[in-house]
């Protein structure tokens, strides 16, 4: 039975129906692994080998979407009752982070958000060392869709406002990054990512979640999968595959119904889980609710959607997923190299 297979302990999966909620099954408090640099990456970065890439505030994002003046904005934002004050301190105090930024590394390694085609991006990302990501955390998930093995140090340009649970550096701290990169003195820490093929082709890497199931999660979501050489039907409310980097946002409320303590686990882990958000009926032994993807696996999920059918990497890349559509999902080969200065 499913159920029996997905209670092995190798597979450390799932629940028992006579309890309510499953017992945690790691026990790793995100232990991050760090490597040195390899033979044939760069060991010593100048100011010249970096790539600045910062994000857009929010009134920039607005102003541009919305084609009103910045008056305006702030009498639509009264409308909706948004904190125009508070809205406001963080596009002022992002734009002091992004002065810092230009006057220590130079106007010339800024590509401001305005500017970015993906092109563009990528073009520029390949030819840079190192890769200054200026924001929070889905704005480093935007630009890690473009990165393949170019350096990463995520940079957070409002830690007042914005926990930025990815982004490992601030400005405050930035002349002593600056000097650790041209001293040679960081580590490597190779953040696991989702590879993901959708009708055999392949799509933008995954640095946190994917959700497969309707566009409307109001509409019943109905996917096959295949997982383990065994097949299950899911229903529910879509499905969830986290990386570690991942595993403290969405997928830690999705699968809370499971899990007495939040199921973490380490960014540089190469090791994937999947949870079944809401899921529809009664829950038995022979449910398949959750399970985890080790390097060298892949989960098959069919879509057997009936409306709007999608697959959301990242919540930013959405590609369309109706009846038939097939997604095989891996522990990528790829990870994303996220630099961490030796003496933190």
């Amino acid at each position: 039975m499913f159920g029996m297979y997905l209670g092995m302990d190798v597979q450390r999966v799932l629940f028992d129906s006579s309890l309510t909620v499953a017992e945690p099954l790691v026990v790793d408090e995100r232990r991050e692994v760090q490597r040195e640099i390899l033979p044939g990456e760069f060991s010593r970065i100048e100011l010249e080998d970096i790539l600045v890439l910062p994000k857009q505030s929010k009134v920039e994002w607005d102003l541009k979407k919305r084609g009103v003046s910045l008056e305006t904005l702030f009498e639509q934002y009264d409308e909706e009752g948004v904190d125009r004050d508070e809205v406001w301190n963080a596009h002022i105090e992002h734009n002091k982070s992004l002065e810092v930024l230009i006057d220590e590394i130079g106007p010339s390694q800024v590509l401001l958000r305005e500017l970015y085609t993906p092109e563009l991006l990528k073009e520029r990302i390949d030819r840079a060392r190192v890769v200054l990501v200026a924001g929070g955390d889905d704005h480093l998930k935007y630009v890690s869709h473009f990165i393949k093995d170019t350096f990463v140090v995520p940079v957070n340009t409002d830690p007042e406002r914005s926990t930025g649970a990815l982004m490992t550096q601030s400005v405050k701290g930035l002349g002593h990054t600056l000097q650790a990169l041209r001293e040679g003195k960081f580590l490597v820490e190779e953040w696991q990512r989702i590879d993901t093929e959708l009708n055999g082709k392949k799509l933008p890497p995954c640095l946190s979640e994917i959700y497969i199931g309707e566009e409307k999660s109001k509409m019943g979501s109905r996917v096959k999968v295949k997982y383990w050489g065994r097949e299950a039907t899911m229903k529910g409310s879509g499905v969830l595959i986290a990386t570690g980097a991942g595993s403290t946002g969405w997928f830690k409320s999705a699968s809370r119904y499971l899990f007495s303590d939040p199921q973490l686990w380490a960014r540089t882990s190469p090791h994937l889980e999947f949870v079944q958000r809401e899921p529809y009926g009664e829950i038995t032994t022979a449910s398949l609710l959750h399970g985890s993807i080790e390097q060298g696996q892949a989960l098959e999920i069919v879509s057997t959607l009936n409306h709007g059918g999608e697959l959301s990497i990242d919540s930013l890349s959405d590609h369309a997923f109706p009846r038939g559509s097939v997604a095989v999902l891996r522990v990528s080969d790829q990870p994303l190299n996220v630099l961490k200065m030796m003496d933190e």
